[in-house]
């Protein structure tokens, strides 16, 4: 899945910078950072984690910004499994789902 998500945007980012060459020139230069925006989305789909804690679904990541001489972002996302549980009862009848 890594794999394919990294040739996607690839294909996506050098179809983008051709568009930009025909139009003004521009692309070249998003031509030569592609090395750098692809090895910045192997790192962020390598550093996804999903943790579940008895109160909460932990969501952390490490993405490197667009310049690597700035560092990584760190995110950390807390959802409360009460709030999950609240939308999955709500969603039931909706499925037809009878509990």
């Amino acid at each position: 899945m890594e794999d394919n998500f990294v040739k996607y945007q690839t294909t996506q980012w050098v179809l983008y910078s051709l568009l930009l060459i025909l139009a003004w020139g521009f692309g070249l230069f998003m031509l030569l950072y592609l090395p750098v925006r692809k090895h910045i989305l192997q790192k962020d789909i390598q550093s996804r984690k999903l943790y579940f804690t008895p109160n909460a679904i932990v969501y952390k990541y490490r993405k490197p910004v667009p310049f690597p001489c700035f560092g990584v972002l760190k995110k950390e996302k807390h959802v409360l499994l009460p709030l999950v549980v609240d939308v999955v009862i709500e969603q039931v009848p909706f499925w037809g789902l009878l509990y």
